[in-house]
């Protein structure tokens, strides 16, 4: 039975004295492997690393970026009958279908390494004379993908692939129920040339390990695929974890409203944010329950006093309102 270990900067962690957790085949109930339970200071050494990377991994030309995804899709072709078995005893995902998504994973790394010859910036036409105005499109920094149980490998993919493309490192972490598919990636990855950093693995419970991603202050995007009530924690991490720099994103979550039950609430919440905000010299704007709050709006809070603010503010509005101070998530 294989150990798995975490991959972190360019290495293979020892698992040391680390709690482990069994990865059970859902047909024989086999346990097929056990993988490491990551701390959050496995977390922080992981990001740590991701930004460490990627500074130099952003200054190479994204074309130069493409060429290492384009070497891991040949890669898990070169290993593909060995991931389908993986993944199809892990999963209980059927042959076929485990091929189709080992296979497809690879067309998807060449897919999104094309990108690199076709995003671009714009030139949009300024009001004044002889002046224009240029849109220039940069990496937002380390990127936390957090995987599901039920299509593992390809979501690997969907989430580092145009991550790196656009000169962002990532931090992955699998579902603790198929998590092995990932660890033979990482083994891949490890034996590509891709630069120390600029993909990282942990693996551990979304409570504890999804938890600390999320509430990194060097993570600048989290990428969550998984249930509605794992979204709507994701989401709240950030307004308690730590302060944020930009704006102030506020989201009303419907639930059982009806629509118009719903844009009733919207429009009560906005108008009492508004009248707060103007109170306080800021701006508030927002369209069908999902707005924001201009920085100057906290102008003069900042650490525990902004996140005591934004527990206020959500006291007083809708026990469904979900505040979160600049990360992106999707």
């Amino acid at each position: 039975m294989e150990q798995y270990r975490m991959f972190i900067d360019g290495e293979f962690v020892d698992n040391g004295s680390r709690k482990m957790i069994p990865v059970i085949n859902p047909s024989t109930e086999e346990v097929l492997s056990e993988i490491p339970a990551g701390t959050p200071e496995d977390v922080d050494a992981a990001v740590c690393a991701a930004d460490r990377a990627q500074k130099d991994w952003a200054k190479l030309p994204a074309i130069e970026r493409a060429g290492y995804l384009h070497e891991i899709a040949g890669l898990i072709r070169e290993n593909g009958e060995h991931l389908v078995r993986t993944l199809a005893a892990e999963q209980g995902k059927t042959w076929e279908l485990s091929n189709v998504e080992i296979y497809f994973t690879a067309d998807y790394f060449d897919f999104m390494a094309e990108f690199a010859r076709r995003y671009e910036g714009e030139i949009m036409q300024s009001d004044r004379p002889n002046e224009q105005i240029y849109i220039h499109k940069l990496p937002i920094g380390v990127a936390a993908g957090i995987l599901p149980w039920n299509f593992p490998f390809f979501l690997i993919a969907r989430k580092m692939a145009p991550a790196l493309v656009t000169g962002n490192t990532i931090v992955i972490k699998p579902s603790t129920e198929t998590p092995n598919n990932a660890f033979e990636f990482a083994k891949l990855v490890a034996k590509s040339k891709l630069p120390k950093g600029v993909f990282n693995l942990v693996s551990g419970s979304g409570g504890v390990v999804g938890h600390a991603m999320a509430a990194h202050p060097k993570v600048g995007i989290v990428s969550l695929t998984g249930s509605v009530e794992a979204g709507v924690k994701i989401m709240r991490i950030p307004s308690f974890g730590h302060a944020g720099d930009g704006n102030l994103h506020i989201y009303l979550c419907r639930d059982k409203d009806s629509h118009e039950e719903w844009l009733a609430k919207t429009k009560e919440i906005f108008k009492k944010l508004y009248d707060l905000a103007e109170e306080m010299g800021g701006l508030v704007s927002g369209e069908h329950g999902i707005g924001y709050a201009k920085k100057e709006y906290l102008y003069d809070l900042c650490g525990e006093d902004q996140i005591q603010l934004m527990r206020k503010i959500k006291e007083s509005f809708d026990p469904k309102l979900i505040l979160n101070p600049g990360k992106v998530c999707f």
